[in-house]
């Protein structure tokens, strides 16, 4: 079985069970990038997932640009985000992951 590597698009609760069934299934996933505007959260998922510099990301912008190869990207953005990130994700031709609801409203 090929291991899957993930990118996870926020890093609070949702993300962090995302991120963490690498530590739990590490020869199935590995988290190649976590992508979130808090430094704080993202200096924590470096450490916890031994994460360098290059794999962290303040937006989803960056990430993009960046060339980090992901299989998956896990949008563990809050309700409110979904649907924007949902579609730059798609955009950039990566394969997405999204919790319920898709959206909160109708834009």
């Amino acid at each position: 079985m090929k291991k899957i590597k993930l990118a996870v698009l926020g890093y609070g609760n949702r993300g962090q069970v995302y991120a963490d069934y690498s530590l739990d299934e590490p020869n199935e996933v590995e988290v190649v990038a976590v992508i979130d505007p808090n430094e704080y959260k993202l200096k924590v998922a470096k450490e916890r997932y031994k994460l360098s510099a290059e794999q962290l990301f303040t937006s989803y912008a960056d990430f993009i640009s960046s060339g980090v190869e992901a299989d998956i990207v896990a949008n563990a953005t809050m309700e409110q985000l979904h649907y924007q990130t949902a579609v730059e994700i798609l955009k950039s031709k990566h394969n997405m992951l999204i919790e319920k609801p898709i959206v909160a409203k109708k834009e």
